[in-house]
């Protein structure tokens, strides 16, 4: 069971079987005067007892070391990992638990009992798991142990614990460097995530190796996969380039989702949950276990609906997932379904400057006036779309050093927004003018919808060498056909002429192929010296109708290639401290838009960035520490500056020069055996080092233009951090106590106090109970308590500036959280 409080109300979910669910409760404000009180008792069970250091080595079964296995204290936060021997050491005391976890990817988990009487160092030999762990599926776009980058990793624990029904990119607020925003202010619906001020067109996510980024946007709408944090096995952010990847060239960041590995035991579970603006959550999920014939299915259903912290910006969400393996020998084969369907009134427009501190929930989209001047809501003004994902993946163990993966993709993606438009020109809907009783009528209230009909399918691809302990090879790649098909078309006008129903008033299609291959070598110079060597190769073929030179329409491409390098070398200083060095290139092709909106004299150039990375990573007795400088330097970067083009449309344009630098700092810190601190910030400054503000002067029809010099880029932070602390009072029973602290942003790259995003903190908590019954099940209550200070705040706007009557205006608007 998990329950659910925010400001106001409660979640109550209830859960069974395997797995945990959730519920949500309902609570007054005088909750939160006991609050105050929590910060005293979360310090209470600090005590010092004695300490015992516990060592061994980890091998396979044919004796070769493992490196990076996993060393867990039951119940505790004592972990480690396993040195490139095999090795490693613990600090435990007479108090933790009985019970040494030992796992690692592929191999069966080992559980220790009594560790603690045991004198001599333990030698532990790990057996191949039958059941294959996808992450061996994925090996080859993800970081290694040594590999010289900042990461990290979500848990399918981490995530279950917080997971409501938000999207995605509310359950990673807290990694480094991170912001995440809402349309409909709560979570649900329309979300977007921003790691180190780069928004979703510039943050490659992959879904088993596959990419989930819309091939022509490049953006990525996480509300298209519904309840997916239920369906994950873990997630992996690379900051920065990162490794090779396949889709679109990371500019600031990596995602990779790994979905639910298949359990080799039976399961059955129920998860609910019930909370603020009637937001209401329902999943039910299966697993068979290992069936006769080595066959194993798993799968899930949820449903989620919730109002909207925004007037109308209501959810009504479904999804599918289900996957099904066969373990032979040597070959896996493995399928994986994911459907999803939303259906969202929309809530884009944002709430304007003046409304903000009076009624900073109005939504003004679907809105229109009746013939007595009134104003009403179109009650249809949705998003409707669904896309269903099919992956099937084979892995084969063509020897004990060689390794192949592959997966077989395609996604098919349908839907439409529907929008009632007041006065529009029949003209720009390919309607000739009416004529009634000599009445020349030219605009017509309508309503309309705009589809977007697509396919994507192909192929990916990794074959890993590992010739010895000191050296790994991973050649891996990707190629992959989309087919866009864009129409809009009226579906009731007031006035429509000769027009047939349905007409479409445009229609255009889209092809994009895209491959690439890369070769990663990781290689043990020394002991303590791993270098790192990534080579990616990248080509684009694009044909899309778009302008030619006498503004025709007419079928055009772009056939741009990318040559992508990455080196690094990390340093074992001694067991407690490592350092690294990285350097990466990424190449970025332009979006769809940027395409079609500009003549070929006009079209913008490919995005090139430079990235430096170097830091230092720590583990000293029981503190973790990481710290990482970055320096990622643009070339030609693509940002929104007013122009209008040739074509007459705002376009974004290329900057010769613009630049991000920055320190991370991770660390988490058991102060106690039942209580541990972790937090992370990033010091940032982003700066454009020149560019041409335009601006619309409507007396003239002209626009005004003003250089700007060293502005900061917009959306991005100069300071951004998070802290928790997890407790454990008594047995089954966590607390978590959360607070994320965003700095100023800019809403546009002219550094200007008047179009900016206020700076916010907010403070979140957590209660996590699991009942464990006789029969081994477990139902598990969860009751979270969302922005405790009751902040206004936003975390995301825009604006736009004109010159009117020779004033100069400018227009702010904000998505209130």
């Amino acid at each position: 069971m998990q329950v659910m409080l925010t400001q106001g109300e409660t979640r109550f979910v209830i859960s069974g079987f395997d797995n945990p669910s959730h519920i949500v409760i309902f609570y007054t404000k005088q909750t939160m005067q006991k609050l105050k009180f929590l910060a005293l008792f979360l310090f209470l069970s600090c005590f010092a007892v004695a300490q015992t250091k516990i060592s061994g080595s980890v091998f396979d079964d044919s004796g070769q070391a493992l490196s990076g296995a996993t060393i867990r204290i039951e119940n505790t936060f004592h972990a480690t990992t396993s040195d490139s021997k095999g090795g490693f050491e613990i600090e435990t005391k007479n108090q933790d638990s009985p019970t040494l976890l030992i796992s690692y990817i592929g191999f069966e988990t080992i559980r220790i009992e009594d560790y603690l009487n045991s004198s001599d160092a333990l030698k532990i030999t790990m057996k191949k798991s039958r059941i294959l762990a996808g992450e061996v599926v994925i090996t080859g776009i993800r970081a290694g142990t040594n590999t010289p980058l900042p990461t990290t990793k979500i848990t399918r624990e981490e995530l279950s614990a917080k997971n409501m029904g938000q999207d995605i990119p509310v359950l990673l607020e807290d990694i480094p460097s991170t912001v995440s925003t809402s349309d409909a202010g709560a979570g649900v619906g329309y979300t977007a995530l921003r790691i180190r001020g780069s928004d979703a067109t510039r943050i490659n996510v992959t879904i088993n190796g596959v990419p989930l980024n819309d091939s022509e946007s490049q953006g990525l709408y996480w509300v298209n996969l519904p309840d997916l944090a239920a369906s994950v096995e873990d997630i992996e952010v690379q900051r920065g380039v990162g490794t090779s990847t396949n889709g679109a060239g990371a500019f600031g960041a990596s995602v990779n989702v790994l979905t639910r590995d298949i359990s080799s035991q039976a399961y059955g579970e129920y998860s609910g949950g019930y909370g603020s603006f009637n937001t209401l959550r329902n999943s039910l999920g299966f697993g068979t276990g290992l069936l006769k014939n080595n066959l194993a299915f798993s799968g899930r259903l949820s449903k989620i609906n919730s109002d909207g912290y925004i007037d109308r910006a209501s959810s009504d969400l479904k999804s599918l997932y289900l996957t099904g393996a066969w373990y032979g020998d040597k070959n896996t084969l493995r399928f994986h379904i994911l459907s999803g369907k939303e259906i969202t009134y929309q809530a884009w427009n944002g709430v304007h400057q003046d409304s903000l501190k009076t009624n900073r929930t109005v939504n003004t989209a679907g809105m229109y006036f009746n013939d007595d001047g009134t104003i009403s809501f179109y009650n249809n003004e949705v998003d409707n779309y669904q896309q269903d994902h099919y992956q099937l993946s084979f892995s084969r163990k063509i020897s004990n050093k060689i390794n192949f993966n592959s997966t077989l993709h395609y996604t098919y993606g349908r839907g439409f927004y529907e929008q009632y438009k007041e006065d529009q020109s029949l003209m720009d809907y390919g309607v000739n003018d009416i004529i009634l009783d000599s009445t020349v009528i030219s605009t017509t209230d309508l309503i309309r919808r705009r589809w977007l009909d697509n396919n994507f399918y192909g192929v990916t691809y990794s074959l890993t060498y590992d010739p010895s302990i000191r050296t790994k090879y991973i050649l891996g790649g990707a190629y992959s056909i989309y087919n866009g098909d864009h129409f809009g078309e009226i579906i009731w006008a007031r006035y429509a002429g000769n027009s047939e129903i349905r007409k479409k008033y445009y229609s255009d299609d889209s092809e994009k192929k895209d491959f690439n291959i890369f070769i990663k070598m990781t290689h043990a110079i020394t002991d303590k010296l791993t270098g790192f060597l990534d080579i990616q190769y990248r080509t684009i073929n694009y044909n899309f109708t778009g302008l030619n030179q006498s503004f025709e329409l007419t079928k055009k491409s772009a056939i741009p290639s990318f040559f992508n390098p990455k080196a690094g070398l990390s340093y074992q200083i001694n067991k407690s401290l490592q350092t690294y060095v990285y350097y990466g290139v990424a190449n970025k092709e332009p979006s769809r838009d940027d395409f079609k909106q500009s003549s070929p004299s006009t079209q913008p150039l490919s995005e090139n960035l430079m990235d430096l990375e170097g830091g230092l990573r720590a583990e000293i007795n029981k503190l973790k520490f990481a710290i990482n400088f970055y320096n990622m330097a643009y070339k030609d970067q693509l940002v929104l500056t007013g122009k209008i083009n040739d074509v007459g449309e705002y376009s974004r344009q290329n900057v010769p020069n613009s630049s991000r630098t920055g320190v991370e700092i991770e660390l988490s810190y058991p102060i106690a055996k039942n209580l541990s601190l972790s937090g992370n910030l990033m010091m940032g400054n982003s700066k454009i080092k020149q560019f041409t503000e335009y601006i619309d002067d409507y007396d003239t029809g002209e626009q005004e233009e003003i250089v700007h010099k060293n502005k900061s880029i917009a959306y991005s932070p100069e300071f951004i951090s998070a802290v928790g602390l997890n407790w454990y009072p008594v047995k089954h029973f966590k607390v978590n106590i959360n607070s994320k602290f965003v700095g100023k942003q800019y809403m546009d790259n002219t550094e200007n106090e008047n179009r900016k995003l206020e700076s916010y903190s907010i403070l979140n908590s957590r209660f996590n109970y699991s009942f464990v019954l006789k029969s081994k099940q477990v139902i598990d209550l969860t009751a979270s308590l969302n922005n405790l200070t009751d902040l206004m705040y936003s975390s995301n706007g825009y604006t736009f500036s004109y010159i009117y009557d020779q004033n100069k205006t400018t227009e702010n608007y904000f998505y209130p959280q």
